[in-house]
Order: C-alpha cells, then sequence, then structure tokens
C-alpha cells in the first residue's frame, strides 16, 4: 500500500521584572461571537461535527502564495484517515502558526518567528479558539520567539524555557503570562549556541551545539557538544559537562518511559559526505536515561552503522525499545556538482526514507511502502504517537502519517498548507 502520493519537500538580562500582559476577556469574545462578529478571535474548521464531550486537535498552518505567508490556527475533530481541514472559518495569526500545548490541555500557544510575542488561545467547548493574552519579549532585545515552540523548549508547572536566538536562557511563566527573567551564559566566543531542553520540577537539562560564526560557512560545528543542569526553584546553572562523542545535537525525542534521545538533524548528516572533514556532525546519537541528569556513558550509537553506512540522524522514539531513524539515500538526488556548490540544495531534496530500528539491534531495516521525502520536517508526538507532516513540493497541502511501531505507516488528515504544530486540546 502506498502511504502517500507527493514527495515532501522543505527550502529551506537576568532579573527582569514581570511584566503583566493585557487580557482579552473569554466573555467577550463570546459576546462578540453571539453578535454575528466575523472578524472575532474566534475559529472552528475541519471535518464534522464537534461534539461537546468528543476529541478535540488544534492545528497550525502556513499558507504561502506568489506575494505573502499567513499563518492559521483552527480546531477539527478527528484526526484520522479520511478527514481534512478546512482554513475557512480558520484564525489568521500573523506570518507563522508555531502551535504547541501539552496533550488533554486546552491551552494552546503560538510564538511568532516575525516578533518577539507568544499568544495563548483557549479551546471551547464549541470547538472554537479564543484569544486569552500575549506576551512580549521585545523588553529583552529579542527579535523573535520561534524558541519557545514545543519542540525546543520546555513547559513545567509554573515555568518555561527557552534558548533565544541571541543566546539568552529566558525564563518566563506561562500560567500568568509574564516574564521571570534570563539566565546569564558565557557561551563559547566564536561560536554560536543552540540548545533543546528537557526536565522536570527537580532538573532542567539544556543540551547544547555550537554553530561557528562563520558569514561564509554554516556547515562547520565545535568538536563536542555541552549539557547544562539547572535547578528550576533558583534558575541557577548548577553544573555543565563536555561531551566530545558527539558535535551536533540538534533532533531530540522521548521515549514513553522519560528516556530521551538525542541525534544529528537530518539534513545536515550528508554533509560530512559531501564536503569532507570538519563539516557536519558526527555520526553519533546520545541519551539521558532519568533518574540520571546526564549523557548516558554506555550509549553511544553510530547511526550510520545500522543503515549500511549511509547518513542517517532525526531519531525518533515510537515506543521505549523502538526507534524510527531519517536516512539519507543519495541515489534519490540529484548529482552533487564538482565544485559543490549545490550542496545546500541537496540536503532539502526529497532522498530521505524512514528505516526502522529496534534499540539493540545492529541493523535497522527500510520501513515499506513509503514515497521518499525531505529530512526537514520532524513529527509530532500527540497522544503518545509520531505523526509525521508530509508536506507537498509546492507547500500547498500537507498530509499527515503516523510511524507506527511495526514499522509501516498509517496515513491521517490532511489539508491545505503546511502543518506548523498539531496539539490534543481535549
Amino acid at each position: 500500500m502506498q502511504v502517500w502520493s507527493k514527495a515532501a519537500r522543505i527550502s529551506n538580562a537576568h532579573g527582569a521584572e514581570p511584566r503583566r500582559v493585557t487580557r482579552v476577556a473569554t466573555a467577550l469574545a463570546l459576546l462578540a461571537l453571539a453578535c454575528g462578529d466575523s472578524d472575532s478571535p474566534t475559529a472552528l474548521g475541519g471535518a464534522g461535527e464537534v461534539a461537546q464531550d468528543g476529541p478535540l486537535y488544534a492545528l497550525g498552518v502556513r499558507v504561502r502564495n506568489a506575494d505573502s505567508t499567513t499563518g492559521y490556527i483552527l480546531t477539527v475533530p478527528s484526526i484520522d484517515a479520511g478527514t481534512t481541514w478546512s482554513l475557512d472559518r480558520a484564525i489568521e495569526v500573523g506570518r507563522d502558526a508555531w502551535l504547541s500545548g501539552t496533550d488533554g490541555s486546552p491551552e494552546v500557544r503560538v510564538a511568532s518567528s516575525q516578533e518577539p510575542t507568544i499568544t495563548r488561545w483557549q479551546a471551547q467547548a464549541d470547538g472554537s479558539l479564543v484569544q486569552d493574552a500575549t506576551l512580549t519579549f521585545q523588553n529583552l532585545g529579542l527579535a523573535r520567539s520561534r524558541e519557545a515552540r514545543g519542540n525546543t523548549s520546555l513547559y513545567l508547572r509554573d515555568k518555561a524555557y527557552f534558548l533565544s536566538s541571541d543566546g539568552q536562557i529566558v525564563v518566563w511563566n506561562p500560567n500568568d503570562m509574564t516574564i521571570l527573567g534570563t539566565i546569564p551564559y558565557a557561551g563559547v566566543a566564536g561560536f554560536t549556541p543552540e540548545g533543546l531542553f528537557t526536565g522536570d520540577e527537580e532538573h532542567v537539562l539544556v543540551s547544547l551545539t555550537f554553530s561557528e560564526d562563520n558569514p561564509v560557512d554554516s556547515t562547520i560545528y565545535r568538536q563536542d557538544v555541552r549539557l547544562i543542569e539547572i535547578d528550576p526553584r533558583t534558575d541557577q546553572i548548577v553544573s555543565e559537562t563536555e561531551d566530545p562523542r558527539c558535535n551536533r545535537l540538534y533532533s531530540m525525542s522521548r521515549a514513553p518511559n522519560g528516556s530521551t534521545y538525542y541525534s544529528a538533524p537530518a539534513t545536515d548528516t550528508p554533509l560530512r559526505v559531501m564536503l569532507g572533514e570538519g563539516h557536519g556532525p558526527k555520526d553519533c546519537s546520545l541519551r539521558i536515561q532519568p533518574p540520571q541528569t546526564g549523557f548516558d556513558a554506555s550509549f553511544n550509537v553510530d547511526l550510520t552503522q545500522l543503515v549500511d553506512g549511509r547518513p542517517a540522524g532525526g531519531l525518533v522514539m515510537v515506543t521505549d525499545d523502538v526507534a524510527f531513524l531519517r536516512v539519507w539515500h543519495e541515489e534519490l538526488a540529484p548529482p552533487l556538482a564538482a565544485d559543490k556548490s549545490n550542496y545546500q540544495e541537496l540536503v532539502f531534496a526529497s532522498a530521505y526514507q524512514w528505516w526502522r530500528w529496534p534499540l539493540g539491534s545492529d541493523r535497522a531495516e527500510l520501513a515499506p511502502d513509503q514515497m521518499p521525502t525531505t529530512g526537514q520536517w520532524d513529527p509530532f508526538a500527540v497522544d503518545g504517537r509520531a505523526l509525521l507532516p508530509v508536506i507537498a513540493s509546492d507547500f500547498g497541502s500537507t498530509e499527515l502519517v503516523e510511524l507506527l511501531p511495526e514499522g509501516g505507516m498509517r496515513p491521517l488528515i490532511s489539508g491545505p498548507g503546511t502543518l506548523l504544530g498539531i496539539v490534543r486540546v481535549r
């Protein structure tokens, strides 16, 4: 069975005083609805009627056309195969719709790649979305807040953390929507850090990769990674360790048992093959197993050795014992130019395929019934499932596909635009 028919391609100060924001009263928004105000900030769109006690999913979608890009958020009552979403009643939320949240919570957050803001929305019983509050980080000097989206940041009970593009570790309260401050971090001279957060109310862990500040070549990384531990009770850094086994960990996946697995992003993995030693990531994968707060010394997997020597990354856990790897297939991509000038185009080509890897096995197997896709788009974790957005080559539509533990893939909902986030809000 063919799972999808379109190959995807993606172009590719500490101690700040809490800052209160103006809330948009839910009652006023609902009143506007009752009055028939079509411009009120609510949305409901997609597949079928919404039951008051049935499931509900919020989606963030970006639509591109010849002269503009627009983000939308909406809800649907199902993401099953055969359903579609519509933008007819969706809410426009600026240029992007980097939507994230916690499964089962009616709150969703939209971060911007154009402004330093996060906007919170509440899902209502009828399936509509009502704007609740907006927080701006402009007083911290930030230009955007995209790094605060769910797959790179950490949300605890009354604190959230993200690493801004200028290297600040930002701490804020997602409940009352206030900035709590920033955590000073010296960083590494000549390099820009990228960070991924995991942890709990006792330990906040930040894995850091460092890209060389090189205006000509963006493929050079410091030859190690670092792991920072933050005490969330004091928001102080209590430890920092270096690990030379890897130099690029910017893909992260959490297993159901709480273990966190790290690997290189799939689109970086061909760089060493194309450009030579010193470029791109090392072939490795690391993990953290609770209650430990450091990288597991016994786990260092060369992913390429699992897939016949092909560049591999983007490891995704689908159970405690089964992972999928995104693997570069050189034969599916256009040829590399003699002067290597087209390498940036090639790494985003639809030349990646998924391989299933049972942890502990010395070999992964190519997943059946799949078409090659781009390697950039990571799966969403929803309802304990790994859901992959497959984007059409013209960015005009997306199909959601579930990665199944036994190795197959299941098509789910589809619709117009590029899917940027999905959360089960009920």
